[in-house]
């Protein structure tokens, strides 16, 4: 199955005060993870993958994913079996 989340996240938002954004998704496996953040982000954006409190993406905690229009992906191996 694919799901998929647009996030709007707005100029002014503040690091102390991130935007977050739920994705339910089935029990399963996780295989394939791909983020784009549009052109005009300039890596000002940052993003990180959680499944409950445990961060899965990226793997280092206290880390994110940066990124101006080129998409992050990678194949993954995440069983997700706890909604």
């Amino acid at each position: 199955m694919l799901f998929t989340a647009d996030i709007t996240v707005l100029a002014n938002t503040l690091a102390s005060a991130p935007k977050e954004q739920i994705l339910k998704i089935a029990n399963g496996i996780i295989t394939w993870i791909s983020v784009l953040e549009p052109p005009g982000c300039h890596g000002m954006v940052h993003c990180i993958i959680l499944h409950h409190e445990h961060q899965i993406a990226p793997s280092t905690q206290n880390m994110s994913m940066i990124g101006n229009a080129i998409p992050i992906e990678w194949n993954e191996y995440y069983e997700s079996y706890q909604p």
